[in-house]
């Protein structure tokens, strides 16, 4: 028996599907013929398991206990048949391995996908915005500080382009 993996999620489409491509989505996912929408043997080579996605009212979704690669599955969805035809994918989908801690989220934003493991502990995908480490962040304001305190001093300057440096490093809104 295989290593199981258990999504649950929904994939936005947009614009909506034509009836003509809903049909052959449907169909391609269906039949598990991945070749109606263009996907070549080539292109799934190295991809163990059969691509487990649905269609159902305008959305993609994967649920309940599935095969892995579905992130992978999804990529060539998107290369091959939704950005040719003037479709964006966005959402997530969260997913669960067998093995304890094996958790994480299927991204996608405006068809960019990006599978992130360990949900719990990871922010999310590298598009996102991360906040800076607490750390650096007490260092970038107490370096405001002994700005405000030599501003006629020599080590102003110095000072300054060391504060700014931090704060481009960070990408630390400003304070007023």
């Amino acid at each position: 028996m295989g290593y199981s993996v258990y999504y649950n999620g929904e994939i936005d489409i947009s614009p909506e599907l034509s009836d003509e491509h809903a049909t052959l989505l449907d169909e391609a996912l269906t039949k598990s013929d991945p070749a109606l929408l263009g996907i070549t043997v080539e292109d799934g080579q190295g991809l163990y398991h059969g691509c487990d996605w649905q269609q159902s009212g305008g959305r993609l979704s994967v649920e309940g206990e599935s095969r892995g690669e579905q992130d992978e599955w999804l990529r060539l969805l998107v290369v091959r048949f939704f950005q040719p035809n003037g479709y964006t994918l966005s959402g997530e989908v969260s997913w669960e391995g067998d093995q304890s801690g094996d958790t994480g989220v299927i991204h996608l934003d405006d068809n960019r996908v990006e599978s992130v493991s360990d949900s719990i502990t990871n922010a999310g995908p590298s598009w996102r915005p991360q906040l800076p480490e607490p750390k650096v962040l007490e260092l970038v304001r107490a370096g405001r500080i002994v700005l405000a305190h030599w501003e006629s001093d020599d080590l102003a300057a110095p000072i300054r382009r060391l504060a700014c440096a931090l704060e481009e490093f960070v990408q630390l809104p400003d304070e007023g």
